[in-house]
């Protein structure tokens, strides 16, 4: 309750707000953090069984919805709908959501949401152990994700030697605080995750600048190491957004011989005839390192694969990707 009460401060949230909530409530970002929000400050909470754009649409406008917990896959697909105008969502006014400065940005800009809040957290940490405050400048919001919540610490550690880094230093993100006890009837995993004075070891990268904002970086497993030099999937996702033509992409390693891991990216556009991928190829060695330009770029118009949080499914992804590279390279 008391977590809840500082992520409502953040965000701006009243007792007369109205939060549309799509996401699901078996999930800590719609369980343990927005319903716990609605809860503390007695605002009203609209709820979708399961997220429909049009639906989530028609919600927002007939109930005048003022707050959105949202995600990128769904701020995208809001954005896609046919029936999506900014008249139907001029009530809206504060939010969260989870991601890269782009999409941030699209919920501020695009759907209006222009005091969305960027957050960081994991059902361990009860939904979130950062948030952006709402009334931030809108860059500094898309930049980073906050400083810790009271209650919280949040540190950056060398994942080798444990060893706090200074600001600026890309290292593992560790959390104590407002933190899970452990995993429930698993051991091993509760030992490997948590050390013995609480603190979370969330196996994701990131760094805390001067004034104590984190940056997140990426999941250390999915950091993509190729040629000996590491490279950021949402790094170079964030840049194939840049390109008119596409929606959506995601970036992942496959195992290479000669390389350790190259990089191949899945891309989303509207229609087969918007671009190709040597189109996309020659736009990203035009614009960004060579180890960062993916190996081969995969087209496609229809969704790709989801977990049940509304994440895209890294795992198919790589199966499919390294299936390819096999094939290119055998």
């Amino acid at each position: 309750m008391a977590h809840a009460r500082e992520v409502a401060a953040r965000m701006g949230v009243r007792h007369d707000d109205r939060i549309l909530l799509p996401v699901p409530l078996f999930w800590s970002y719609g369980g343990a953090n927005a319903l716990m929000v609605a809860l503390v400050t007695g605002s009203t909470v609209v709820l979708q069984e399961t997220f429909d754009a049009a639906g989530a649409l028609a919600q927002i406008a007939r109930h005048r919805c003022t707050v959105l917990y949202t995600l990128p896959s769904i701020t995208r697909t809001l954005l896609a709908e046919p029936t999506f105008s900014r008249d139907a969502v001029t009530t809206l006014r504060r939010g969260m959501t989870i991601g890269p400065p782009s999409d941030v940005r699209a919920a501020a800009i695009e759907l209006g949401v222009t005091e969305i809040c960027n957050a960081y957290g994991s059902t361990e940490l009860y939904g979130g152990a950062t948030v952006t405050p709402h009334h931030w400048p809108l860059e500094r919001r898309c930049a980073r994700q906050g400083t810790a919540l009271p209650g919280n610490r949040v540190a950056i550690i060398d994942p080798q030697t444990g060893r706090v880094q200074p600001p600026g230093e890309l290292g593992e993100i560790v959390v104590s605080g407002y933190v899970s006890p452990g995993y429930l009837d698993q051991p091993d995993e509760t030992a490997a995750s948590f050390d013995l004075d609480g603190t979370f070891r969330t196996g994701d990268l990131g760094h805390l600048d001067a004034d104590g904002e984190l940056h997140y970086a990426e999941r250390a497993s999915e950091m993509i190491r190729t040629g000996g030099i590491n490279v950021s999937p949402l790094e170079a996702e964030d840049f194939l957004r840049t390109h008119d033509a596409v929606e959506e992409a995601v970036v992942v390693g496959v195992a290479d011989p000669k390389a350790d891991q190259v990089p191949i990216a899945f891309v989303r556009t509207t229609s087969p005839h918007d671009t190709d991928e040597a189109t996309l190829l020659a736009y990203c060695r035009d614009h960004i390192a060579a180890y960062k330009v993916p190996r081969r770029i995969v087209l496609r118009t229809t969704a790709f694969p989801r977990a049940a949080t509304g994440k895209p499914a890294r795992t198919s992804l790589v199966k499919e990707a390294q299936a390819l590279w096999n094939d290119a390279e055998g």
